[in-house]
């Protein structure tokens, strides 16, 4: 088991970065050849699709780990997804005409051309989750490699052709199709579709119970550039959506804890209280203090940064990235707090936090429409990326304080990198209002404070990753009691 994780820890760490380094500098080149507008025309048409898409968002191929045991359980996993399949198609396609209604007829072309590529992911997630499910994640970075490589240069090469809002389409179709062969070809899989009426009625109940909670996240996700679309030009729509995906990307650079790897790992030793309590622990811990650490660099260096290889017509977006960087901090450890309830099957912790989140960003959405003028763009986007930071950190807040109940669980800990960040921002921003530090070496000097402050408050944490990696022995925590109540 420890080799195992050691191995999917360091293809996340190398290959994951590797990944992301590239995919963002070739985005930061695709970004050079097409316009906020191409950008605006796309991302709402994929919102658009996502909406709709929430109801029939289940996601039964997570059950592929969940049920790991269960005898043939990807062959009837596949089966149903074939089903959901039938129904993303049925809901979708009557969709087009209300997206053309709505955003107009150049928008609802791209969501029509996007249905068949969403339609194949379904499968391709089935494939990839037997690989994840046995901590593989050397082949499942492989793959996703290759196909982002190929997706990428799809894009340059229809891009500079003139080939716009199209070339982001064709990249996807490549991405997508490559993505299913590749992970068809290396899961082993046992040709067939299962339709046992037992395992089909086991996998229902546990994805509908997942239900409203991947429902919510469908609907955050694609509410926010929804909202966005009625208020602003389509051009300010790309500029909210690719400053989010830049922080989004760059965040894959920092090497954090993977949401599946932890879902895997945390099905597998659920009933192991000692080492689940640890796991938690750990987990959240340096899921902080990576967001907290890229906080800081998204507050002092990438918007400067972003501008000088963008360009102006950029601007915008550059000027976006410290607001997201709110979303940030409870973006990262996210995933990895979703899990935990996944785990335990109790999805509908995640739904009443999601609930908050959503409730509180269309609260405070409708207060920006009311307040900021319909000529003043550049406020209301502002506005909307630092409404979607706050409600995302109440969200996640509330399920941290969930777990926090739990008493194996340390809050002291998990709060001194957030605290650390806090205090290295506010002396960053002295530095740079006194003495005017150029960015760079106003960030360098942030993160300097921020590794020191916290090497003084979370030393014995820090020194827990070391031993542990050197450990030959199979102990998480000498710490950990050995009893934990239900999460």
């Amino acid at each position: 088991m420890k080799a195992k994780i050691k191995q999917s820890v360091k293809w996340l760490l190398i290959g994951r970065q590797a990944q992301f380094a590239l995919a963002l500098l070739f985005q930061l080149l695709i970004m050079r050849i097409l316009s906020p507008e191409v950008f605006g025309v796309y991302a709402l048409a994929e919102a658009a699709l996502g909406f709709l898409a929430m109801f029939v968002s289940f996601d039964f191929a997570d059950c592929v780990i969940q049920f790991q045991k269960v005898k043939d359980i990807e062959k009837n996993v596949l089966g149903i997804t074939v089903l959901q399949a039938g129904a993303y198609a049925a809901l979708t396609f009557p969709g087009v005409i209300v997206v053309n209604r709505i955003y107009g007829g150049e928008i609802a072309r791209i969501y029509l051309l996007m249905i068949a590529a969403h339609l194949l992911s379904f499968f391709s997630l089935v494939f990839q989750l037997m690989l994840e499910r046995e901590l593989d994640f050397k082949k499942t970075e492989i793959v996703h490699l290759v196909a982002r490589l190929a997706s990428i240069g799809t894009i340059l090469g229809l891009g500079l052709a003139g080939g716009g809002v199209y070339s982001l389409v064709a990249g996807l179709y490549v991405r997508i199709i490559l993505e299913a062969a590749l992970f068809f070809r290396c899961c082993r899989w046992s040709y067939g579709i299962g339709f046992d009426r037992v395992v089909f009625r086991t996998v229902v109940i546990y994805g509908s119970k997942r239900f409203l909670a991947r429902a919510c996240a469908t609907l955050m996700k694609s509410l926010d550039k929804l909202i966005l679309g009625l208020m602003v030009p389509v051009a300010f729509v790309g500029a909210y959506e690719r400053g989010l995906v830049i922080v989004s990307s760059a965040t894959g650079l920092v090497g954090k804890i993977d949401n599946r790897f932890a879902f895997s790992l945390i099905n597998r030793i659920k009933d192991d209280t000692r080492r689940l309590a640890s796991l938690i622990n750990k987990g959240i811990f340096i899921n902080l203090v990576l967001a907290a650490g890229f906080a800081l660099f998204t507050l002092f260096y990438l918007p400067d940064l972003l501008i000088l290889l963008l360009g102006e017509q950029w601007e915008l977006t550059a000027r976006l990235v410290p607001y997201l960087s709110l979303f940030l901090v409870g973006k990262v450890p996210a995933g990895f707090i979703w899990q935990v309830f996944y785990a335990d099957r109790d999805p509908l912790q995640i739904v009443r936090g999601r609930l908050i989140e959503i409730a509180l960003f269309i609260l405070l959405s409708a207060g920006v429409h009311y307040l900021v003028t319909s000529g003043e763009y550049s406020t209301s986007v502002r506005f909307q990326a630092l409404n979607l930071g706050f409600s995302s950190l109440m969200g996640i807040g509330y399920l941290t304080a969930i777990l926090l109940r739990v008493k194996q669980l340390r809050p002291a800990s998990l709060a001194r990198p957030l605290l650390a960040a806090v205090l290295a921002s506010l002396a960053g921003w002295i530095l740079g209002s006194v003495v005017g530090l150029p960015s760079l070496i106003n960030f360098i000097l942030a993160g300097l404070i921020y590794c020191w402050l916290l090497w003084i408050f979370s030393r014995d944490d820090l020194l827990w990753f070391k031993r542990y990696w050197q450990s030959g022995s199979n102990e998480l925590d000498a710490e950990s009691r050995p009893s934990l109540p239900a999460v």
